[in-house]
């Protein structure tokens, strides 16, 4: 049976009065479903491990935090909240949460750490090897939709490893073998050779970064009416056009405090949103533009939908992959519902506006959006096609990896991951004749479509 998520109940254990929790946290040893996960609960943290089927990593050691209200237990990576387990946890089973997320990962409690663990992965290049491909091979999600076979990747990997390559070397060979999947999601990171190579899909690949910091300091301000202000940090940014349409702009989901805590960035939303929605509420139309959105928290993104309408209505529904052997497998689907939030929103006509740099929490903020009514048309290029939060892994030499194991599928079960959402109205995102020109014909476009109708009268002569 599905499980299901809202708006509300995504803020519940940060906001909510307190709930019935259990006299104390967990304890023993607990095995997630799907992900990988090996959890041991110790008086004064919780030690973690990631395993494959023939490979075992000990990973972080979290701390013991107070829990928020209504949680039954809470630990820290660093400053930041990294797990939260929900009430009502059982002798044999319990859910997990990571702020920021719009789902849930469920643990099941265990006799022993897993036999593969008795004796940790070797940091070796065989054994690092090891990690790195078993844990694609069981745990990525889309090898069939991205056409790639996997053994084949391995067996050229193994045939360039023969010659025992120098740690670069090495690192060179683990991204090559995922370079050709075009996953931003999926990538190796040499941390302590500073390396990290991200692969965009073709086409709507890689922006040049200094074009990209020239776009995002260059707001379409020949179009607004008045000034355009910023909140966030500046990632969110609201402006009016003429005839009465509100511009919403949003370049992340995340960062919008200098902790970059979720907990923080939601305040912070939540104060951006009471100041924009108010003045949205007041006009006639609303353009949203998500062109250069990088993405971040789908709980971010959530917040933002719950504003832009004033009914509930289904947003998706999200699964991980749960079995190592069987890559059409997935856990339990768990569906996330879009409920009003509290203050001002808007629920008329909106165009959105979204290209191949709308990324990751961006592309889930789009997702969200399809379900609700009035329809929001979408303008300009298709999404990147990333959606999942990804998988993040470590291998014995401490480099870290990540990698693309869950799906998001639309009501109707569609999966867009890879092609990404398609606009409605094709319009080429700054494309050099707009640069040149200072013309924006995405926003143009918009404007088109939101136009008031022309009413004709008849003139006597």
């Amino acid at each position: 049976m599905a499980a299901l998520l809202t708006v509300s109940t995504l803020a519940l254990l940060l906001f909510a009065p307190p709930l019935p929790a259990p006299a104390a946290p967990p304890t023993g040893i607990w095995q997630s479903e799907g992900y990988g996960v090996v959890w041991e609960f110790l008086p004064d943290g919780l030690q973690t491990w990631q395993i494959t089927t023939t490979t075992c990593v000990r990973t972080a050691r979290l701390a013991q935090a107070p829990p928020p209200p209504g949680a039954a237990a809470a630990f820290l990576d660093g400053p930041a909240t990294a797990w939260i387990v929900r009430p009502g946890w059982s002798a044999t089973g319990l859910v997990a949460h990571t702020p920021g997320t719009v789902s849930d990962i469920r643990f099941r409690r265990v006799a022993a750490l897993p036999a593969v663990c008795r004796t940790p992965t070797a940091n070796t290049i065989e054994g690092n090897f090891e990690v790195f491909e078993r844990t694609l091979r069981e745990h990525y999600a889309f090898f069939g939709l991205r056409r790639m076979a996997w053994d084949g990747q391995v067996a050229e990997a193994r045939r360039r490893l023969a010659g025992s390559p120098s740690p670069r070397g090495f690192y060179e060979t683990l991204e090559q073998m995922v370079a050709p999947l075009e996953d931003l999601h999926t990538d190796v990171t040499a941390t302590d050779l500073n390396l990290r190579v991200r692969h965009y899909r073709r086409p709507g690949g890689a922006i040049d970064p200094e074009r990209y910091r020239a776009l995002l300091a260059a707001p379409p301000r020949r179009y607004l009416t008045g000034e355009l202000e910023s909140w966030c940090q500046n990632w969110i940014q609201y402006g009016e056009l003429p005839d009465s349409v509100a511009y919403l702009r949003i370049m992340r989901e995340y960062s919008y405090t200098p902790s970059g805590r979720f907990e923080d960035d939601s305040v912070a939303l939540t104060t951006a949103l009471d100041s924009i929605m108010p003045r949205i509420a007041r006009r006639r139309a609303l353009v949203i533009d998500l062109r250069l959105n990088g993405g971040g928290a789908d709980a971010i993104a959530m917040m933002i939908v719950s504003r832009l309408t004033t009914v509930p209505y289904q947003a998706f529904g999200k699964q991980g992959r749960s079995d190592p052997k069987h890559p059409e497998r997935f856990t339990p689907l768990q569906r996330v519902r879009i409920v009003p939030a509290r203050g001002a929103r808007f629920g008329g006509p909106a165009v959105l506006l979204t290209g191949p740099w709308t990324l990751s929490a961006g592309e889930v903020l789009t997702l969200a959006l399809i379900g609700r009514r009035p329809r929001i048309v979408r303008v300009g290029e298709s999404t990147q096609g990333i959606f999942a939060d990804e998988l993040i892994r470590q291998l014995p030499n401490g480099w870290r990896f990540q990698l693309s194991s869950e799906r998001y599928l639309a009501p109707d079960g569609t999966n867009f991951e890879g092609a990404g959402i398609p606009p409605d109205r094709l319009v080429p995102v700054f494309p050099e004749s707009d640069q040149l020109s200072g013309r924006d014909g995405a926003l143009e476009a918009a404007l088109e479509i939101l136009a008031r109708p022309r009413t004709s009268r008849k003139v006597n002569q």
